[in-house]
């Protein structure tokens, strides 16, 4: 989730432009499990050119390819699918506690 802010940020207030080395440690490293797919995937969203620090959302075709095939990387389809189950996460969090904690059947909680 703090990824998703600090794009956010970074897109509304800096135009897209935001440092690697600061964006990693803003981050809680203490948390991830495995370091290097944590920077894959924040570097997914980083172009290699002149503007390596300004974050990309657009579609990339990777130059490893598998039987001559390339490989797309919708970037900002990536991102919205990561902000969606966030989402979806928080509500099924949110339907438990109200069902066990407040005794409000489930059907109540949506109306």
């Amino acid at each position: 989730m703090q990824l998703i802010s600090q794009f956010r940020h970074a897109i509304v207030h800096d135009k897209g432009f935001l440092d690697k080395t600061v964006l990693k440690d803003k981050l809680p490293q203490q948390r991830v499990i495995n370091e290097k797919k944590y920077k894959d995937f924040i570097d997914c969203y980083y172009d290699e050119n002149e503007y390596g620090n300004l974050i990309c959302l657009s579609t990339v075709i990777d130059d490893v390819t598998i039987r001559g095939l390339g490989i797309n990387y919708n970037r900002r389809l990536i991102l919205t699918e990561h902000i969606l189950s966030y989402a979806y996460l928080l509500t099924q969090l949110s339907i438990q506690y109200l069902e066990k904690d407040k005794d409000i059947p489930k059907r109540q909680i949506f109306h």
